[in-house]
């Protein structure tokens, strides 16, 4: 299981570093290296929760982590727009 859960948090730094780096560059591959990992982020994360299914406690440490993931991610998404719109 924390295997799994460091592949998440690896995934999700991916996605930062992507969405940074398109940010700066205006690189398309760049974007596509920040959705690609956003994507497997949250599959990841749905493999995750079905390991810890049978935990009460885990699962709602689950609902928590998905919660701020999904916030990261918004925000993430947010900054590829905002600079789109500024260029």
């Amino acid at each position: 299981m924390l295997t799994a859960i460091s592949a998440v948090e690896s995934t999700v730094t991916e996605a930062e570093s992507g969405q940074r780096n398109f940010v700066i560059t205006g690189s398309e591959e760049q974007l596509a290296q920040y959705e690609n990992a956003a994507a497997r982020a949250v599959s990841q994360l749905r493999a995750l929760r079905e390991l810890v299914a049978d935990n009460t406690g885990q699962l709602h440490r689950m609902t928590v982590l998905k919660g701020r993931m999904d916030t990261k991610l918004a925000e993430l998404r947010a900054a590829p727009r905002r600079a789109g719109a500024a260029g």
